[in-house]
């Protein structure tokens, strides 16, 4: 027996217009994932080196005197230490031992001395840092992952990641965009209008303005760490310069980082708001700082009332006087490997 069939067939134009709604629907969703920045609180970030890699630089031992052997002298071959620097600087590092100061620390693979200078009615506090592993340089967000948006005063986010000595970061959570790389962990890769400052697995620091940015071949070099604030501080010659992106150009509390070779880098903090104490600096004021310091990078991070140094978890900085002391989102950290 022939079975009937009572269903309606369904109108080509009603066909086609469900078609082309489900497109649509498929075409906004992929858009939405890959181009709208929505702040994801379940974002554990992209592990870009799995295994972490181990960095054997090029070793470039220091002149050694010759040995007299009674014949033809022969040139002492040094053994190669391994890390960063290599040879270099090896009296600033001891053998194994730890020292730790008001103003000096000192180990096998971190040599960190702190300082605090007046110029031009500013006040300014540098920690010059030399290490031996890439790792004994860290980025760590306030709330201790970047998922969450919570926020501490330096001095407690210091001492929750044990840190020698720490500034304020770029306060990645409260921007739309921009890459943000953390200890090898990537977070976010969108583009801004701001210029970035990449740190190398290498050791090497770079910083680009928006329009150099070319994100694949930043990671594919091995970016250890990306901040997005700036603006950049010196030239790509390493020279001052006049002219800066910033809004904020006039005397101002400021933190900033500094990069003279892999394993060398510097922190400085500008206290200002205080016309007792310290006015600040102005962005051309820093630039040249950072040239006098002999870096050839250097970049501008987080400042005003979120500027702050700390030495072993206590700040060392003076915040403004009026304002106070902000809680901020991230720091940047030294601390053993």
């Amino acid at each position: 027996m022939k079975k009937s069939n009572n269903s309606v067939p369904m109108h080509p134009a009603f066909t086609i217009t469900i078609d082309i709604l489900l497109t649509c629907i498929c075409i906004g969703t992929f858009f939405l994932l890959n181009n709208v920045v929505v702040w994801d609180k379940d974002n554990v970030g992209v592990n870009l080196f799995t295994p972490a890699p181990t960095f054997m630089p090029t070793l470039q031992p220091a002149a050694y005197p010759t040995i007299d052997l009674g014949s033809e002298p022969v040139e002492a071959t040094p053994t190669p230490i391994p890390g960063l620097l290599g040879n270099k600087f090896a009296e600033l590092f001891t053998d194994g031992e730890v020292i730790s100061t008001d103003t000096e620390y000192t180990s096998d693979k971190i040599h960190i001395s702190l300082s605090e200078h007046k110029k031009d009615k500013a006040v300014y506090h540098v920690a010059d840092i030399y290490i031996r592993d890439i790792h004994a340089f860290r980025a760590g967000f306030s709330s201790g992952e970047y998922a969450n948006r919570g926020t501490k005063y330096i001095a407690d986010a210091s001492e929750m990641y044990g840190a020698i000595t720490a500034i304020a970061g770029d306060y990645c959570q409260n921007a739309a965009d921009g890459l943000v790389i953390r200890d090898g962990v990537m977070y976010r890769n969108t583009l801004s209008e701001l210029d970035i400052c990449v740190l190398y697995i290498d050791g090497t620091m770079e910083t680009y303005k928006p329009e150099e940015v070319d994100t694949e071949a930043i990671i594919a070099r091995g970016a250890y760490q990306a901040w997005c604030f700036g603006p950049e501080l010196l030239d790509k010659n390493g020279m001052p310069i006049q002219e800066f992106t910033s809004r904020i150009k006039v005397l101002n509390p400021r933190s900033a980082l500094g990069y003279c070779e892999p394993g060398h880098y510097v922190f400085v903090v500008v206290d200002g708001r205080n016309r007792e104490h310290s006015v600040g600096m102005t962005l051309a004021q820093l630039s040249q700082l950072f040239y006098e310091l002999g870096c050839t990078r250097a970049y501008n991070l987080d400042g005003g009332r979120s500027a702050g140094m700390t030495w072993n978890s206590s700040l060392i900085s003076v915040p403004p006087l009026e304002d106070g002391e902000r809680r901020i989102g991230d720091i940047l950290y030294i601390k053993e490997p």
